[in-house]
């Protein structure tokens, strides 16, 4: 083959090339502005003052410094988290892939033949060839965008699983905590009741009550003694929880109290669609519908013509010695283009199935934005509801602790019985459980808000 019959070959092939790139059938992406995001979140009529809610970081946003210590051994050790960061690194190798389809294949053999007859000389073949497909419609481009739109699906979907980690290490925090309060209030509460036992029993001998009095008091003791071993009970099993969340064997855990946890001011929401589009998950909803969308261009392109070129050459010589001579080299160039006539229906139904992906990845991420304006609104709800309960709480329990002050002069006095001085210390320990209770659900919502708004996941 001439030089001037390769060059003519690889000249037709270019302008062919040339000519059939205005023809481009693979399409850009871009999102719709038909989304379902509201302008305002639904909230309700006490408004949250302060500013707008800026992304600190976790390490920012949380102020105990135990909690912070926690979260960052849940990060380095829990083993679902780790196993997460495991699909990037193979969406990583899958992008790595995608790329390396623009670069020529190149294949290399080498043969030696024995001769037939002993007086023939050996035969030696040294080949080689490249072969390129020319990306005409975008398929292999399109190949490459949804590789990529994986690979950062995967980084989505790792930093979600990170900020989830997060939520759940501190609420389990929060929660132990909590039970730590109310433990050390039952403990107290159980030394008046013993104080009362003694009391009562002292009134019996005065002639002030009777037997009944005396163990309705001692019935109210073993009560707050059973509180008692479910909530060590309770302690014990959030202890282990939590231990397996920071990825080793249940253990005593390390805390601070709940009157010193503290996090950054829970303030307004901002913009919506900002804030939704920080979520890891929107975003791995959005990036699965950008990798849908390009495998809809790569199933539409295989409709048209694909065109390779190729080319060989190599050595051929019955001597080793004679692959250096002119005479002993082969080369080849040669373009191909090849069209899809009849296959079954193949192509086609790939092509609606693709159509059809994209449709359902669409609704998705549709789907994704709506859950997530709910779980603002949902956060935004509960904090102030915990906020407005507090301050009830805290007034009924002020009240109760009056009514019981009362009731305890009344009944040195004759003029009630014992059984309502029970019921009010009753009621004085329930506001005081209660209250605590409602002081960690605080601290919970803001943690829901802080994760609902997808902060913390830049770390």
């Amino acid at each position: 083959m001439n030089n001037r019959y390769i060059n003519s070959l690889l000249t037709g092939l270019l302008l062919l090339l040339a000519g059939l790139q205005s023809c481009v059938v693979s399409k850009q992406y871009e999102r719709s502005d038909q989304l379902p995001v509201s302008d305002n979140y639904r909230m309700s009529q006490v408004d949250i003052q302060t500013d707008s809610l800026v992304d600190p970081g976790w390490r920012n946003y949380f102020k105990d410094p135990v909690l912070i210590k926690h979260i960052e051994t849940a990060i380095n050790n829990n083993r679902d988290y780790v196993m997460a960061s495991h699909q990037l690194l193979r969406a990583d190798a899958l992008v790595k892939q995608a790329r390396a389809a623009y670069i020529p294949t190149l294949n290399a053999s080498a043969t030696a033949q024995n001769a037939v007859k002993g007086d023939q000389p050996d035969s030696y073949l040294l080949n080689g060839d490249v072969s390129w497909e020319v990306d005409l419609w975008g398929k292999i481009r399109s190949n490459k965008r949804a590789a990529v739109a994986d690979f950062f699906m995967a980084k989505a979907n790792q930093q979600a699983f990170h900020a989830l980690l997060i939520a759940q290490v501190a609420q389990a925090y929060i929660q132990l905590m909590a039970l730590d309060e109310q433990y050390e209030l039952t403990k107290q509460t159980l030394s008046l009741r013993l104080e009362h036992v003694k009391t009562m029993q002292a009134l019996k001998e005065a002639g002030r009550t009777n037997e009944a009095g005396v163990q309705q008091a001692l019935a109210q003791r073993y009560q707050v003694e059973s509180l008692l071993c479910d909530l060590e009970n309770s302690i014990l099993l959030q202890e282990n929880a939590l231990s397996i969340l920071l990825g080793h064997s249940p253990q005593a855990i390390e805390r601070e109290s709940l009157g010193s946890f503290e996090t950054l001011p829970v303030k307004s929401v901002g913009v919506p669609s900002e804030l939704l589009d920080r979520r890891p998950d929107v975003k791995a909803a959005e990036l699965k519908l950008i990798k849908a969308f390009e495998l809809t261009n790569v199933a539409r392109a295989q409709y048209y013509p694909s065109v390779t070129l190729s080319a060989n050459g190599g050595y051929n010589a019955m001597k080793l010695s004679e692959w250096i001579k002119p005479g002993s080299l082969l080369f080849n160039v040669a373009g191909s283009l090849v069209q899809p006539v009849i296959n079954g229906r193949r192509i086609r139904t790939q092509h609606e199935i693709a159509k059809i992906n994209q449709q359902d990845a669409l609704l998705s991420f549709e789907q994704s934005l709506i859950n997530a304006g709910k779980e603002v609104s949902d956060a935004l709800f509960n904090i102030q509801l915990a906020d407005k309960q507090l301050g009830l709480k805290q007034k009924q329990l002020e009240a109760e602790q009056r009514a019981l002050e009362s009731s305890r002069a009344l009944l040195n006095q004759g003029m009630v019985n014992y059984l309502e001085v029970l019921l009010a210390q009753e009621s004085v320990l329930n506001s005081q459980l209660n209250i605590i209770g409602v002081q960690s659900q605080q601290w919970a919502h803001r943690i829901q808000l802080y994760k609902a708004l997808g902060g913390g996941i830049d770390e």
